[in-house]
C-alpha cells in the first residue's frame, strides 16, 4: 500500500523532532516499522541521515525547522548589510561588485537548498503559498472585475494550508 508523502513527513519529525523511537513513530503514524526502516533507509541513500538530524535536533533543543529560520534570519541580515556594504563604497569597481552579489546570492541559494532538504514541510508551504499568491496576480491581471474576490477568498484559503 503506497502511503502518503505527509504520512513519511510525519514520520521523519515524529523520529527527529520528536525523539521518538522509530517503531514508536511509526506506530503513531500508522505504518509498519519495515516501512519506516526503508523510508529511513532511502533517505540516507539520497544524503539524509535521520539519526544525524535526530542528534542534531537534541543538541539544538530545538526542532529542525526551527533552527533553519534562525540561520535563514542571521544569512538575510548579513546579506543586507553586505549588500549596503556594496552600494556605499563608490570605489569598488563593477567587476567586484558583481562577484560580491553572485556570491551572495549562491549563498542564499544554498541555505535555502538546504532548508527544503531538511525542513521539507516548511518548504512544501512555502509552495503552495506562492501558488497562490502567483494565480492571484494572474487573475488580477486577466480578470480585474474579479479580482478583489478572489484575492480575498485565496488569503483565507492560504491561512488554511499553514
Amino acid at each position: 500500500m503506497a502511503h502518503a508523502d505527509e504520512t513519511r513527513a510525519a514520520l521523519r519529525r515524529a523520529y527527529i523532532s520528536e525523539r521518538l523511537t522509530l517503531e514508536a513513530a511509526a506506530q503513531v503514524v500508522g505504518v509498519p516499522l519495515a516501512t519506516a526502516n526503508n523510508w529511513k533507509r532511502a533517505a540516507k541513500k539520497e544524503g539524509e541521515d535521520w539519526d544525524k538530524l535526530r542528534e542534531l535536533a537534541m543538541l539544538t533543543g530545538g526542532d529542525m525547522e526551527t533552527m533553519f529560520r534562525r540561520i535563514l534570519a542571521a544569512a538575510l541580515t548579513q546579506a543586507e548589510s553586505s549588500l549596503k556594504a556594496v552600494e556605499a563604497d563608490p570605489d569598488m569597481g563593477a567587476e567586484t561588485r558583481v562577484k560580491l552579489m553572485a556570491s551572495l546570492s549562491d549563498s542564499l541559494n544554498k541555505i535555502g537548498s538546504s532548508m527544503s532538504r531538511f525542513a521539507p514541510e516548511a518548504d512544501a508551504h512555502a509552495i503552495r503559498l506562492d501558488t497562490l499568491k502567483r494565480y492571484a496576480e494572474f487573475a488580477r491581471a486577466k480578470y480585474p472585475a474579479s479580482a478583489l474576490a478572489l484575492v480575498e477568498s485565496l488569503q483565507a484559503f492560504g491561512e488554511t494550508l499553514l
